[in-house]
């Protein structure tokens, strides 16, 4: 097992662990996003306050780095052969918006008779 390390815009929490839950051979729920979201509360790097979940293969840590900041620190433990795709999700999360994404899967089909 290696572990990949990096931050990710706060923003882009739901997308990011979507994208790993992908990597990780499995599909993201609501329940996990929700663990995944209360847990961050009371975390911090800097005090080794983690909160850890499994993705499928892969085990994912996060912690808020700094409220203001809007960035939280990632440690994924994941088997050899998937670091490179970690570390791409990783680098997409932390460089880009990717909500963009999770906003129009939420909005639904477009409906009849609009533009959309």
């Amino acid at each position: 097992m290696s572990v990949v390390e990096g931050y990710i815009q706060a923003r882009n929490l739901a997308a990011c662990l979507d994208l790993l839950a992908g990597v990780g051979e499995t599909e993201l729920d609501g329940g996990v996003l929700a663990a995944f979201e209360t847990g961050l509360k009371g975390t911090s790097p800097d005090r080794d306050r983690w909160t850890v979940h499994a993705l499928g293969r892969l085990t994912a840590e996060a912690a808020r780095v700094n409220i203001g900041a809007g960035l939280i620190a990632f440690r994924v433990e994941a088997p050899h052969g998937y670091t490179r795709a970690v570390s791409a999700v990783l680098r997409a999360c932390g460089e880009y918006f990717l909500e963009a994404q999770a906003a129009l899967a939420e909005a639904g089909p477009p409906q009849p008779g609009t533009d959309a």
